[in-house]
């Protein structure tokens, strides 16, 4: 043991533990959108109808993903905050970065019953959260206590810091603790944390200095979430081995449903990774960061995420137009305008969050690499519209009593990323010394 302590530590072993981390939370806060789209398959794999999605449960369930994605983001800023001042790591350090880890994995499980009117489940959100905050005051204490682990070494955190960073964990415990001793109207003392938080934020450490390693962990995270994500794509197929399982013949793939399956997966993997590629393009002129930059894209990578529930909709639409009688397809027929038009809102909320990040780069160029670059926010935005026109298509259609033409007009989707990748190019090659083929 003395010889791995006597190692010395490297930038890559300290890359090595915030990679480690963010592959960590990239993963858990992706992992939010299962429980929707495990209803999904259950409730389409049922027979069920349309409204079944549109139920109370279903609705509470989708914003309690938005309300977990949200405070999974904001915890890692704060996370992304504290290590923007380190320079090294000791083993009290990668502790209580790991026992932060577990709390935030953890964290998906309330979140997952927060659709629930159920006290417990609300207790032990709040517990989680205080444990969390509490870990995040923690760490940063103790690198302030082990100057040699810090960029600036000098800089010292206030004494009423140490009294405030536990004022707010300390009001979510109590508020837990009143409502099993009284009952559910003591969580109005939550309330008491808006004056808390506006207090205490004074005592906060200054914004730290952006580092190179603080630009790539934005990128690095959005990467990770946008890979899990595509990969989630998968799991209305899955569902088919698992539902067959026992049953090989069964899965074969000249079963109509199952290419109709493969094709949809293969039909929004395309669309999602014309998605990053926009995004990773746009990005290869931006140097630094800003605290609006890094929200505008976790507004993106939550978009992003919750396209798994519309592809899983269609998928089962189409799956379920071959083999029907016709009863089945009028009712498929009459569902699917609703699921289209979903799905291209959500395509075009993507491209109109890509243009305020566009937006927010032309109104700060210190943060890209070259400022004379254009950025053209307002190629997106026609994007956005027509994403919108064809996502409705088979609505209008349908009440054009076009019904059949409708089902097949989603297709001009796959038309539209050549039209985003164009633009994307022409941004990223105007005014720019390198080639097209360099792009």
């Amino acid at each position: 043991m003395a010889r791995f302590a006597s190692v010395a530590h490297t930038e890559r072993g300290l890359d090595r533990l915030i990679n480690f981390s963010d592959a960590v939370i990239a993963i858990a806060a992706t992992l939010l959108i299962l429980p929707i789209v495990e209803i999904t398959n259950d409730i389409l794999s049922e027979g069920g109808e349309l409204s079944d999605l549109l139920s109370r449960e279903t609705r509470l369930q989708v914003a309690s993903f938005a309300v977990g994605f949200y405070f999974m983001t904001m915890f890692w800023r704060r996370h992304h905050e504290i290590f923007e001042r380190v320079k090294d790591y000791s083993p009290g350090l990668i502790v209580l970065n790991f026992l932060w880890l577990i709390s935030m994995v953890f964290f998906a499980f309330p979140i997952g019953f927060l659709y629930q009117s159920n006290v417990g489940i609300a207790s032990l959100y709040l517990v989680n959260l205080g444990i969390i905050s509490v870990l995040l005051s923690l760490t940063r204490i103790y690198i302030s206590r082990h100057p040699n682990l810090s960029i600036d070494p000098e800089q010292k955190l206030e004494k009423n810091y140490f009294i405030f960073a536990f004022v707010y964990p300390a009001l979510l415990f109590l508020t837990v603790l009143a409502t099993s001793v009284l009952d559910a109207n003591a969580f109005f003392l939550l309330l008491l944390g808006i004056p808390i938080r506006l207090f205490s934020r004074r005592y906060k450490p200054p914004p730290p200095t952006h580092t190179e390693r603080g630009m790539d962990r934005v990128v690095n995270f959005s990467d990770a979430v946008v890979a899990i994500a595509i990969t989630l794509l998968i799991l209305p197929l899955v569902d088919i081995i698992t539902d067959d399982r026992g049953n090989p013949q069964d899965l074969f793939l000249i079963r109509p449903e199952v290419i109709a399956k493969i094709i949809v997966f293969a039909f929004t993997f395309w669309l999602m990774s014309r998605q990053w590629l926009i995004n990773h393009r746009l990005f290869e002129n931006v140097r630094d960061y800003s605290r609006r930059l890094i929200r505008l894209t976790f507004l993106w990578l939550l978009l992003i995420v919750f396209v798994a529930i519309p592809s899983a909709l269609m998928g089962h639409s189409y799956a379920g137009l071959f083999g029907v009688n016709d009863q089945v397809f009028q009712d498929l027929i009459s569902r699917f305008p609703q699921i289209s038009l979903l799905f291209g809102t959500v395509l075009a909320f993507i491209s109109l969050t890509t243009a305020f990040i566009k937006n927010h780069l032309k109104r700060h160029p210190e943060l890209l690499v070259d400022p004379k670059q254009p950025l053209l926010p307002r190629a997106n935005y026609y994007v956005a519209v027509l994403y919108s026109v064809v996502g409705a298509a088979p609505l209008l259609l349908t009440g054009l009593g076009y019904e059949s033409l409708g089902f097949w007009s989603p297709l001009g989707f796959l038309l539209l990323p050549f039209v985003i990748g164009l633009a994307a190019r022409q941004d990223a090659v105007k005014g720019s010394t390198r080639t097209p083929s360099e792009v």
